[in-house]
């Protein structure tokens, strides 16, 4: 399924680099896909991922391990997006199965009684910062919008993710069974429009 809708992502013929943000080993990328560009920078902190994507790929990546995200700051800001995007202008940025982990590494940090304080206002500066880079760059990205034991069908994790991407031209959503127990369900967002789509 990844691998379709990646096929499906054009992004302008003048974005030869691709951005991968947390793509750990790159596992879940198709190698078809990482083909069509001539430059592959990967943000991750991930040191194993280091090794192992280019091995994966066959092929030389440049990395990034700057914490973008802010989640380390004290008081967590995703602001540092905004570095990476003007960074690298010209290229096309695919956020890999990261941004519905980001709720759950804030919970972690702050601890569950004031949770709230900091994951709810920092997601919607998350929104705020995609949707102002929406129309200046190529951005797409796979995350998890809910997540269940299937063994508690009734019971579902929110990942918060549901607002990210509010008037957002392409989307789609579909499950995604990582063992016989566990399921998410993962929404696919671009910002291509879908005349571009078929130009």
């Amino acid at each position: 399924m990844v691998e379709e809708w990646l096929r499906e992502w054009q992004p302008p013929s003048t974005c030869q680099t691709l951005v991968l943000i947390g793509p750990s080993a790159g596992y879940t990328l198709p190698a078809n896909f990482i083909g069509r560009f001539s430059h592959i920078v990967a943000v991750d902190l991930d040191v194993a991922a280091q090794v192992l994507l280019p091995l994966r790929f066959g092929r030389p990546v440049q990395w990034l391990t700057r914490d973008f995200f802010g989640l380390d700051q004290k008081t967590p800001s995703p602001e540092g997006l905004n570095d990476l995007f003007s960074s690298y202008p010209a290229a096309a940025f695919l956020f890999c199965n990261i941004l519905g982990q980001i709720p759950v590494a804030l919970r972690e940090k702050v601890g569950t009684p004031n949770a709230g304080e900091i994951v709810e206002p920092y997601m919607k500066s998350l929104a705020q910062l995609l949707a102002n880079a929406r129309d200046k760059y190529a951005i797409a990205s796979y995350h998890d919008r809910f997540s269940r034991d299937l063994r508690r069908p009734n019971e579902a994790i929110d990942h918060l993710t549901g607002e990210l991407f509010s008037g957002w031209s392409v989307k789609k959503e579909f499950p995604w069974r990582l063992t016989r127990r566990l399921e998410h369900q993962i929404e696919f967002v671009t910002n291509q429009s879908a005349s571009r789509a078929t130009s």
